[in-house]
């Protein structure tokens, strides 16, 4: 409750649904997107989440949702009366695929017929989640709906462990890749985007409405291929870069400033300072000072 009144009130143009992933291993951001599927159920095993041979919600599951119903109560309770867009987030399918194990203990990446599966789950399951936001906070103009993909540079390098240690998962289509990604895109009646920082050409090929990136990401993305994603609409999260040049390649409407990185490890005040720069620093920038 005290995260989001601190989010409501240093972030008003832009709130957004904070993670306490410290609470546990169901409030991070799989735990939370494991709460958001639908059809598809896991339990924790050795090694993290694992999918179930059986479609029942155990106690796993159950503490999971639980906690992400508790954090939405929270959002409508502080978000009463608010107008605007806000943002909330949940973990792609490829990061799903190298986190979450197959019930016989192989990441889900090993198996193209439940990557496929995961997907579905997950695109529905988004749709579900943004349609509950929208439900909760009728003022909402805009939902910025985050998939979080920080583990598809490694997948698209071949770079996933198998279970045993010994081995690297084979990586999958480029094509197959982008497939998946405009599916869980196109589900939710959201402006939905991607949290990447590898290679962003794919990423701007699968359909994403904005990229949240640092901004080395962008400054590599080179100028033909930046001015035409902003041409055709594409919004940037960029994470505080130091360089003052990309601001002269970007369209300042078009540009949200984010740390540049997480914040869990920080206290309460660290964490809030490190939010007040983003901001002072994105109006700094809309005003023509950057």
């Amino acid at each position: 409750m005290e995260a989001c009144r601190v989010i409501f009130d240093v972030l008003p143009e832009l709130p957004h649904l904070p993670e306490l992933p410290v609470r546990g291993v169901g409030a991070g951001t799989v735990g939370r997107t494991i709460a958001a599927l639908v059809d598809l159920y896991a339990e924790l095993g050795t090694f993290g989440w694992r999918l179930m041979p059986r479609q029942h919600e155990g106690v796993d599951v159950r503490r999971a949702r639980s906690m992400l119903a508790q954090d939405l109560d929270a959002l409508e309770e502080v978000g009463q009366g608010f107008a605007g867009p806000i943002k909330v987030q949940l973990c792609g399918p490829w990061t799903m695929a190298a986190n979450v194990e197959l019930p016989r203990g192989e990441k889900v990446l090993a198996d193209a017929g439940a990557c496929r599966e995961l997907t579905e789950s997950l695109a529905e399951g988004a749709a579900r989640h943004v349609r509950d936001v929208r439900r909760r906070l009728p003022g909402v103009t805009d939902v910025l709906l985050e998939f979080e993909e920080s583990f598809l540079p490694s997948v698209m390098a071949g770079e996933i462990p198998t279970s045993s240690g010994f081995g690297r998962l084979a990586l999958p289509d480029e094509m197959v890749v982008e497939q998946s990604l405009r599916h869980v895109l196109e589900a939710p009646d959201a402006v939905t985007g991607i949290r990447f920082s590898g290679r962003l050409t794919s990423i701007l090929r699968a359909g994403a409405r904005f990229v949240a990136a640092p901004a080395q990401a962008l400054e590599a993305l080179g100028e033909d291929a930046l001015g035409e994603a902003m041409e055709a609409g594409t919004g940037f999260l960029v994470g505080a870069p130091e360089k003052e040049e990309l601001w002269r390649r970007l369209d300042r409407e078009a540009i949200v400033i984010t740390p540049a990185g997480g914040l869990a490890e920080l206290s309460e005040t660290a964490a809030v300072a490190v939010l007040r720069r983003c901001r002072d620093a994105a109006r700094s920038i809309q005003e023509g000072d950057a």
